[in-house]
């Protein structure tokens, strides 16, 4: 649960959330216990709900509550509590530490093999040993580690910025510790992989940094999961991004986020049962995380053509965070597909306005043009003015390559649909493997000889 500051410092609360968020990756390597992530804790911070009740929400049996008591300049005082939900909620054990900063690492380790003993759970050798290494760190190193932390969970442009500079200042406060390479790793993956920045600049940044994590600590969990990220999404070599996946999972068993990505490969690899099984241990792990739900939505979509589900993920996400826009936009989609389909082409074009104009990306001149056309003429000459006004006024009014492929193939224009996808080929476009998956969009490309040599030049499945 989320972490009580009780030092009287407001200012203090990036380091109990940094606190709450070590001690669970601590414990999420523990194979033998289900641990959520911090996102999905945390998504009952203000909420008034019991123990047992926040543990039957997230199918669980007992919390380990945390409360930060008083903070020194080489010491803090920290109070860890595991509690049961049932049958009734029971404090089953408490203990008062005395930490100094530089010891920290090696408290988290000392908590989770108490914990383990209280609920007699046995460690593997390989848990034991992990959780035996014994590292000092250098405070103020720590300190802007746990900060770079708390901006990098809010996972938007400027706070994904801050992330970068405090992980940056901890690499030179204590440059033999491997975490903030692997967080340094990470955010400039995140700004490549959002389009924040282009590739060609954050590329050069990501490797280094993750060859130093690893070099550093070749157990990192973290590390190897930014391997298995730019193994699929930049490099497109599926055998070494499933070698990396695994590794992550065999280090961190609990990453529920890590399971969803590793389902998104299998997808894309057409193995249906094995991304399906996948996807659904990650959302038991972390149910409440907005971006696991979404991830967890396109498997259903396109892996098993669970339209419904998907659209239910979406909506618990959205339920969750309302401005997320990456569930906004995928609810969008699968809203104007279906309307697409049953014909209802005015529902199709309101959202379709609702989707350019509030998400931006289109001048309101532009809209305005395509809903004209879309009023005089229906909704294929509505198809040919977006195409025409993405000509005019190229980003004003943009259209990526994925989507001119869809709108295409919806004016039977399949030779020009292709012509799209051998541009991403071209470029390297970091969402060109979602053309693979069972039902995607592109199955109704299938058959097209130039497709088939798309996926061959990438070595994906045919349909």
């Amino acid at each position: 649960m989320p972490f009580d500051n009780f030092t009287g410092t407001d200012s203090l609360e990036y380091f109990a959330e940094g606190m709450q968020s070590s001690l669970i990756g601590d414990m999420q390597k523990i194979s033998a216990l289900r641990v959520p992530s911090k996102t999905s804790s945390n998504s009952f911070k203000d909420d008034a709900a019991s123990i047992p009740e926040i543990a039957t929400e997230l199918n669980v049996d007992a919390a380990v509550e945390g409360s930060i008591t008083c903070m020194g300049e080489d010491s803090i005082c920290v109070q860890i509590r595991l509690v049961r939900a049932f049958p009734e909620e029971q404090q089953l054990w408490v203990q008062d530490y005395r930490i100094e900063k530089k010891e920290i690492l090696n408290f988290y380790n000392k908590v989770t093999k108490e914990i383990s003993r209280e609920i007699d759970i046995a460690l593997t050798p390989n848990e034991d040993r992990l959780l035996a290494k014994s590292r000092a760190v250098n405070p103020k190193a720590y300190d802007a580690y746990l900060k770079g932390i708390y901006y990098w969970g809010k996972l938007d442009q400027k706070s994904t910025q801050k992330a970068l500079e405090c992980f940056q200042l901890a690499a030179e406060l204590d440059p033999e510790w491997a975490d903030p390479y692997a967080g340094l790793a990470n955010a400039w993956g995140l700004f490549g992989f959002f389009g924040f920045l282009p590739r060609s600049v954050t590329l050069p940044k990501v490797y280094p940094y993750l060859n130093k994590a690893l070099e550093l600590d070749p157990n990192s969990a973290q590390a190897h999961y930014v391997a298995a990220i730019l193994a699929v999404w930049t490099e497109w070599d599926w055998e070494k991004g499933e070698r990396e996946f695994l590794r992550s999972i065999e280090l961190n068993p609990n990453d529920g986020l890590c399971r969803l990505y590793y389902a998104h490969l299998l997808m894309i690899l057409r193995r249906t049962e094995e991304a399906y099984e996948q996807a659904k241990k990650g959302i038991e792990l972390d149910p409440m995380k907005p971006l696991v739900l979404v991830l967890y939505g396109v498997v259903l979509r396109n892996n098993n053509d669970d339209v419904e589900g998907a659209i239910r993920a979406y909506e618990k996400s959205l339920a969750i965070d309302p401005d997320f826009g990456f569930a906004k936009g995928n609810l969008n989609d699968i809203f104007m597909e279906i309307a697409y389909r049953e014909g209802d082409y005015e529902k199709w074009i309101q959202l379709w306005n609702e989707k350019v104009t509030k998400g931006g990306g289109w001048t309101q001149e532009g809209a305005e043009a395509v809903l004209k056309v879309f009023k005089e003429k229906g909704h294929i000459a509505a198809i040919e003015e977006m195409f025409r006004m993405n000509d005019i006024h190229g980003n004003e009014c943009f259209m990526s390559s994925s989507v001119k492929a869809e709108r295409y193939i919806k004016l039977e224009g399949i030779d020009k649909a292709v012509a799209c996808l051998e541009k991403d080929l071209e470029i390297r476009e970091t969402f060109l493997p979602y053309i693979s998956p069972k039902y995607s969009y592109f199955k109704y490309l299938k058959d097209d000889p130039k497709f088939i040599a798309i996926l061959k030049k990438m070595n994906l499945p045919h349909p």
